[in-house]
């Protein structure tokens, strides 16, 4: 069982997640107050949105929304010098 701390998420506000199938999420802080916003996430595809559960390096659990911006992702390492 999951013990999630619950800690204010904004300050990982458009925070980048590569999951293992290789599709990128954004993680969104949205506020109670801020209703353009929980309409958007309302409304955005089911797809295209989850919950997500992040671990901070001191090992504290939280959950944070995360909306996909992309299927797949593209690793570029350092290029030669010429």
């Amino acid at each position: 069982m999951h013990q999630i701390v619950h800690v204010d998420s904004f300050p990982v506000h458009g925070l980048a997640v590569v999951f293992p199938d290789e599709s990128v999420w954004i993680t969104v802080s949205v506020r109670w107050w801020d209703l353009a916003n929980l309409l958007w996430w309302w409304l955005c595809p089911a797809d295209k949105k989850a919950w997500i559960i992040l671990t901070a390096a001191s090992g504290e659990k939280f959950r944070s929304r995360a909306v996909r911006v992309a299927t797949k992702h593209l690793h570029i390492g350092a290029a030669k010098r010429i």
